[in-house]
């Protein structure tokens, strides 16, 4: 199954890109995994926060195959330990499904139809963080939940 990260916004710092791509590296003997940055939205003279969501929700969407497994990571979404996170992993990854989508919105949240989309809507905590930590957090929970179906002792 093809496992991809569709974010909105770019990952500026260096040191962020670093720790990523070692969890890319861990996590090739169990998956595929792809990150796309997408074009963030400006706010600008006659385009306000919601036209710049909806805009966004539509590049989020746009390419998803109907049959993938979307997850949209959002604030209000459930909040999951690693344990149970490693679960959902499972199920998803063995669904059937030709691919997993984790979306992740840009400083103005995720439209309304990337959440009607979802399968399931996830937090990684009721706290805000950039959307370039939340893709760092996020991977790293992948390999965790890997760890933990593996059972192997890095998530204790």
């Amino acid at each position: 199954m093809k496992v991809r990260i569709r974010m909105i916004g770019r990952t500026r710092e260096d040191w962020a890109r670093q720790a990523e791509a070692e969890y890319h590296k861990r996590l090739r003997p169990w998956m595929r995994l792809d990150g796309e940055e997408l074009r963030a939205e400006e706010l600008r003279p006659g385009r306000n926060a919601e036209d710049c969501r909806q805009l966004e929700g539509q590049r989020l969407l746009s390419g998803l195959d109907p049959r993938a497994v979307c997850v949209a990571l959002d604030a209000s979404g459930t909040l999951e330990d690693s344990p149970s996170f490693a679960a959902l992993l499972g199920g998803w990854l063995e669904s059937g499904a030709p691919e997993l989508a984790f979306l992740i919105g840009g400083t103005e949240g995720l439209a309304p139809p990337v959440l009607q989309r979802a399968d399931t809507v996830l937090s990684l905590s009721r706290m805000t963080f950039t959307h370039q930590m939340v893709r760092l957090f996020l991977v790293e929970q992948l390999y965790r939940a890997c760890m933990i179906r593996a059972g192997r002792p890095y998530h204790r």
